[in-house]
């Protein structure tokens, strides 16, 4: 296979974790790689660092500047937990003119390639304008649903990882799509999702769940074909997204799944010596424990998991007796 060509889009904030995954991306994938940085107001300073580590592990790399017309034209509510930054993709067709490349690979910057991502690239995609993995719990409610105008049965992707068609983008002019759409959602969870989401509504291939494998995640709510897709997820996954922000490598916190991975990977880069944010990190705990938990049950022998189900059963079951006087909650059992 020939070169392959990689998107992401960075700011200060995240160029650390841009240096993760380009250097996890480069030392796993065997042909040339060309990485296509988008950002707005990136350093001088972090793109010299982000060149050198891209260069010393054989790849390319280019800079797409967001000008002020583009920048301020989607912008994300204040308290948001992306940056401005989570649109850029939309303008991939203006930015990356080279009619040439007809197939990018869209990668956020929380991420730890893997796998030999050229894989991807052998995927026809002559009808689709992109290939994704499903989301877990998304649409999360009614309001999400109806924003977007989907039913309870779409499918919803997590926009994460992305193989986008550039070919189908420029002729069906997906941008000014996604633009229009953005505007008219407003989302304040998932500003870019959303829109993608919509605009893409039935028009997308699905890829494997371990092409976008949650770092923390209830195995319960990921979609799985088989037993071995959910093993392969689990303990062998192509990629690891650290998209919970209740338990990140980069926190001053213990037990985070696949912590070791992102610091060995960090320690390759020239941001090696910074240290881990220190967050308040009870609340985090209870969350990543409780999740670990579930997991661990799940994962048992069935025997342990109809016990258990039994007793928490049961343990309702008196919960109702006590609270309503009556089994109203039974009342189809009996």
């Amino acid at each position: 296979m020939g070169n392959i060509n990689v998107l992401c889009s960075t700011d200060d904030k995240f160029a650390q974790h841009c240096a993760v995954m380009t250097t996890s991306l480069l030392r796993h994938t065997e042909c040339p790689v060309t990485i296509h940085v988008i950002e707005s107001k990136l350093s001088v300073d972090n793109q010299q660092k982000l060149k050198e580590t891209v260069t010393a592990n054989g790849g390319e790399i280019f800079f797409h500047h967001v000008g002020e017309d583009y920048a301020k034209l989607l912008q994300v509510h204040d308290g948001s937990a992306v940056s401005d930054a989570a649109y850029y993709r939309f303008y991939v067709t203006t930015l990356i003119e080279d009619e040439s490349i007809e197939k990018i690979l869209y990668l956020d910057c929380d991420i730890v390639v893997m796998d030999d991502v050229a894989k991807l690239f052998q995927i026809d995609m002559t009808d689709y304008p992109i290939a994704a993995v499903r989301d877990i719990v998304n649409p999360a409610n009614e309001k999400q649903m109806f924003g977007i105008s989907f039913s309870y049965r779409d499918r919803y992707f997590n926009s994460g990882v992305l193989l986008i068609n550039l070919k189908l983008w420029r002729q069906n002019r997906y941008q000014e799509q996604l633009i229009v759409k953005a505007r008219q959602i407003n989302s304040f969870i998932f500003p870019d999702q959303d829109p993608l989401n919509a605009v893409f509504r039935n028009k997308w291939l699905e890829l494997p769940p371990w092409w976008n494998r949650f770092s923390v995640v209830k195995y319960t709510d990921v979609y799985f074909r088989t037993k071995a897709d959910e093993l392969r997820y689990i303990y062998n996954p192509s990629i690891i997204h650290y998209a919970n922000n209740i338990a990140r490598p980069w926190m001053d916190m213990h037990f985070v799944p696949w912590q070791n991975v992102y610091a060995e990977t960090l320690a390759l880069t020239p941001w090696k010596e910074l240290k881990p944010i220190s967050v308040e990190a009870f609340m985090n705990y209870k969350q990543l424990f409780h999740i670990k938990l579930v997991n661990a049950i799940h994962r048992s022998p069935a025997i342990i998991r109809f016990i258990l189900l039994f007793i928490c059963d049961l343990m309702l079951f008196g919960y109702h007796i006590i609270k309503n006087k009556r089994l109203k909650f039974y009342k189809s059992l009996l």
